[in-house]
């Protein structure tokens, strides 16, 4: 059964409908608004589009976005998300779209995917370094994806 990747960034709002087998079948893409309601209606959207678009049940939704993300899917401080301040995304957006909702540091979820299906497949250490709006890092470690303190 698919399911729904997002990455919110800085300036973009990203979301993929992915196959099992990592097969992208539809992308759509939105500016990342001002505000922390804005940003969670941004990421429902994208969400809902691409299951509207694709006319499918989807097993559920892991969003990557920028900043200190706690173990419990919230974020807790976003530097490139103005006044996004413990922000509960994981909860929220399970409740709104009535699926299960993963949500991790957007550098972390990308260190994870190359491990599971990118240039590390296989491998069970790696360190992925992001540069875009800000700059960050996944670290996988033993297999699993190292997080710190909190899940920082």
């Amino acid at each position: 059964m698919p399911a729904i990747g997002v990455d919110l960034g800085g300036t973009k709002c990203l979301g993929a409908l992915v196959d099992d087998d990592g097969t992208i079948r539809d992308l759509h893409r939105v500016p990342t608004p001002v505000g922390a309601d804005a940003i969670l209606a941004a990421v429902e959207g994208v969400a809902q589009e691409l299951v509207g678009r694709a006319g499918v049940t989807v097993d559920g939704v892991g969003v990557g976005v920028p900043g200190l993300v706690d173990r419990g899917g919230v974020l807790r401080f976003a530097p490139n998300l103005p006044g996004v301040i413990d922000l509960p995304v994981g909860a929220t957006l399970s409740d709104r779209l009535g699926l299960p909702v993963v949500v991790e540091n957007d550098a972390s979820a990308a260190g994870w995917g190359e491990r599971q299906a990118g240039a590390a497949r296989g491998r069970d250490n790696c360190i992925l370094v992001t540069l875009g709006t800000g700059i960050g890092g996944g670290i996988v470690v033993d297999g699993g994806l190292y997080r710190g303190t909190h899940g920082f």
